[in-house]
């Protein structure tokens, strides 16, 4: 469903193995032997403006998910501190949309992501058992759903 919405969406898969690199990059070994730094998909999304759609949010862990609270409140930036600091805003269309599949072992929703201000749930019309999800974005924004 949120494919549909957002055809040119990033996708970040959650797991209990995500990390704050896999948000928002890390340096890289270059053929040459040089390291560079390399974006994530957080950063890119904020860059171009596009959907970040954290899939499974609900099974990373809630201080590598805090990663993503500044970009998605009023501040709407990030500080990349692995990048010496780089600062981060993010363009006009960003946004970010969580999916959680309830009852699956591990899986916690957190008081941050379930109560917050910046999040809204989301009947997708699928039983409750299938699918939430949770989406962010400026205050003014609606999600176009079919």
């Amino acid at each position: 469903m949120i494919e549909a919405a957002f055809p040119d969406l990033i996708t970040v898969a959650g797991d209990g193995d995500t990390t704050v690199a896999d948000f928002v990059g890390e340096y890289t070994q270059t053929p040459e032997g040089l390291y560079t730094f390399v974006h994530g998909p957080l950063i890119r999304a904020m860059r171009e403006g596009r959907t970040l759609f954290i899939d499974d949010a609900t099974l990373i862990p809630p201080p590598v998910l805090a990663v993503v609270y500044p970009a998605m409140d009023d501040r709407r930036e990030i500080i990349v501190k692995a990048n010496s600091g780089e600062v981060v805003k993010a363009a006009p269309g960003f946004y970010v949309v969580a999916g959680h599949n309830p009852g699956v072992h591990g899986a916690t929703v957190s008081d941050a992501l379930a109560s917050d201000a910046r999040t809204s749930e989301i009947d997708s019309g699928f039983p409750p058992w299938l699918d939430t999800a949770y989406a962010a974005g400026p205050p003014t924004a609606r999600l176009p759903l079919p």
